[in-house]
């Protein structure tokens, strides 16, 4: 799942999923960054995957695309998907370094790659990822909006409880 990045290997392996997603652009046709959650940038740097410096140097990452426990995605069925080597995307360092620069990286919501313009994959390869990508995403927006009902109910038992007193 990952190679070491301490002494400046350039390629991160990460599995597509909750923890790893992808921000495209308008159109949907380009991916502008990779975003990572707190919990598997913390993970990556207490497993001494990565430091927290030599996180910001990764120039490659290879997406590898599976299923997560809680979402099963049929791979084969989107696009005619085959391949089970990893996506590579190409990342801008530099501008990711940029970015945070001066920053404690885990004062920050996510983490997020800049992916470079220069890019090697096929547009099916990005639609594919797009929809992966949106499964993810939608499951992450149900679960959230789960927990805000879940909220919901509890204050207002709270507050009949409160007006029957």
């Amino acid at each position: 799942m990952k190679e070491n990045i301490q002494n400046g290997v350039d390629i991160l392996h990460l599995s597509l999923g909750l923890d790893v997603l992808l921000n495209y652009n308008e159109n949907g046709n380009k991916i502008k960054s990779v975003q990572l959650s707190k919990s598997r940038l913390g993970e990556l740097i207490r497993n001494q995957i990565v430091t927290r410096t030599s996180i910001l140097r990764v120039k490659k990452i290879g997406l590898i695309i599976g299923s997560n426990s809680n979402i099963v995605i049929n791979v084969e069925d989107l696009i005619g998907f085959k391949d089970k080597t990893p996506v590579v995307l190409n990342i801008d360092s530099e501008q990711t370094e940029q970015t945070y620069e001066g920053k404690d990286i885990f004062q920050m919501s996510h983490f997020e790659f800049i992916v470079s313009e220069a890019q090697d994959l096929r547009p099916s390869q990005i639609e594919l990822l797009f929809h992966i990508n949106k499964k993810y995403q939608a499951y992450l927006q149900e679960q959230e909006a789960a927990k805000k009902a879940k909220k919901r109910k509890i204050a207002i038992r709270k507050s009949a409880i409160a007006h029957k007193k």
